[in-house]
């Protein structure tokens, strides 16, 4: 079997550790890039272009632009957590600024800044998911380079709710909680600094969106009826996005799931578009925040937690029937 493909490494030694952890990953299931596996489901394509290229409900100013091309330039080459925590607050802050329902003398729509935790839209940093849904065939304390257990840098989700005492059985909240403190997790961070190669956020962004995806998957096999039996091709009910970060470079990944005949499933993670922060025109910043901002909006409101599932109830697991706790699209 070839080595799966990498970006570059900075040493041998770092690109024969991120080739290994490649191939790990890929005889566990879970694929770099497969565009002829993508190319297979146009409709697959299709929405998650939509989700990227909807029409931005957000501005950029000139300002904020020059703000992140001058701290780059300043900071660049300082270590991961030197360099993250004002760059991405920068790049990704939690407040936009988006149109009101009044308009000004001059007839323009006022401009008011919203703020993401009045939409229930937290993050999280350095988790440690849940243990046993990264999607790998092997033992539970066998280990494998790679195949560890996801703590990304950054994850993106719903606020996790206080459960009623007839809320979900505990399996239930594992599924939903897969990160902790998230409900329903659907974006996630990977960086590296300047002296590391991206392949290394590459591949932790592999495992993220394959735990999620499984996750999620899982939740909402479990709402099924008994005897339904899924049919093979991608799950269009069960993606996730990411990005690798290394300082004025970021990747875009979508993690979906890949159902088979008679088979475990595949968990791919697709590259969807590559940004160049530091463009003097500003148009890689530009659009990664578009594109940012529409999978914020999709995560909360297109493919957020919605009630009516019943979970388990004949499956050997929890017995939950509940509203604001299922999952599924609004």
């Amino acid at each position: 079997m070839s080595a799966p493909p990498t970006s570059s490494s900075k040493t041998p030694k770092e690109a024969k550790n991120v080739s290994s952890a490649r191939s790990s990953l890929a005889e566990h299931r879970m694929h770099f890039d497969n565009r002829k596996a993508y190319d297979l489901y146009p409709a697959l394509k299709s929405e998650v272009a939509q989700i990227l290229d909807s029409e931005r409900n957000s501005t950029v100013s000139v300002r904020s632009i020059d703000g992140v091309k001058k701290y780059l330039r300043k900071n660049a080459v300082e270590n991961e957590e030197t360099l993250y925590p004002d760059l991405i607050a920068k790049v990704l802050p939690h407040t936009r600024t988006v149109p009101s329902n009044k308009r000004a003398l001059d007839d323009t729509m006022k401009m008011i800044e919203e703020s993401y935790d009045d939409l229930d839209l937290y993050r999280k940093k350095d988790p440690l998911f849940v243990k046993g849904l990264l999607p790998a065939d092997m033992e539970k304390e066998e280990k494998v380079l790679g195949l560890t257990n996801p703590k990304p840098d950054y994850v993106w989700g719903k606020k996790k709710p206080d459960y009623p005492d007839d809320g979900p059985g505990e399996d239930i909240k594992a599924l939903i909680g897969v990160c902790p403190g998230l409900l329903h997790p659907f974006f996630a961070i990977e960086k590296v600094a300047a002296d590391k190669p991206i392949a290394q956020a590459e591949n932790q962004c592999i495992r993220v969106g394959a735990t999620i995806v499984n996750a999620r998957r899982r939740l909402l096999l479990m709402a099924q009826s008994p005897g339904w039996t899924e049919t093979p091709g991608a799950d269009l009910e069960s993606f996730a996005f990411s990005c690798a970060w290394s300082p004025d470079r970021v990747i875009l990944f979508m993690h979906w799931c890949e159902a088979r005949q008679n088979k475990p499933p595949i968990f791919h993670m697709s590259l969807l578009h590559k940004y160049d922060l530091s463009d003097e025109d500003g148009a890689g910043f530009i659009k990664f925040r578009q594109h940012i901002h529409n999978i914020f909006d999709w995560g909360l409101f297109t493919c957020a937690p919605i009630g009516g599932k019943s979970c388990g109830k004949d499956r050997g697991s929890s017995s939950w029937e509940s509203t604001g706790w299922g999952i599924g699209r609004t």
